[in-house]
């Protein structure tokens, strides 16, 4: 669920991801979008690592 100001939970973000993914898979996006989506979610992995706790950003 997003805080009060509107920051996309980590789960918000791997839906989002998702949602592209597929639609590239769909060829409704170039084929180039995939790095750009690989890249995306590599920042998710390090900006939320299994480690930490729902939310907590690491440092």
């Amino acid at each position: 669920m997003a805080d009060r100001i509107c920051t996309p939970s980590e789960g918000e973000i791997l839906a989002a991801l998702a949602t592209l993914f597929h639609a590239a898979d769909a060829e409704l996006l170039p084929a180039s979008a995939y790095a750009d989506l690989a890249r995306l979610r590599i920042a998710v992995a390090k900006a939320f690592p299994p480690s930490a706790s729902p939310g907590e950003p690491r440092p």
